[in-house]
């Protein structure tokens, strides 16, 4: 069964070895399969990746993108 939980880690997960998303910070939270990012990129490229990555976790039903382009606070 996938859970809110799992969908979460996996996406963290799937996000530490991506080059576009080095020097992020991402938060992921997840809520009944809607996933909500949030945190800071440093490029479009990388917010589009972060995005494409939620959206391809299993279980996920939407994502929500908060996500600002800038240096991490």
């Amino acid at each position: 069964m996938i859970t809110d939980t799992w969908i979460t880690t996996k996406i963290k997960a799937d996000m530490v070895n991506e080059d576009l998303l080095k020097d992020s910070d991402v938060e992921v939270h997840t809520n009944n399969h809607i996933v909500t990012l949030s945190g800071t990129v440093m490029s479009p490229a990388g917010r589009a990746r972060a995005v494409a990555i939620a959206k391809g976790t299993d279980g996920v039903q939407r994502v929500v993108d908060q996500i600002k382009i800038g240096p991490k606070k």
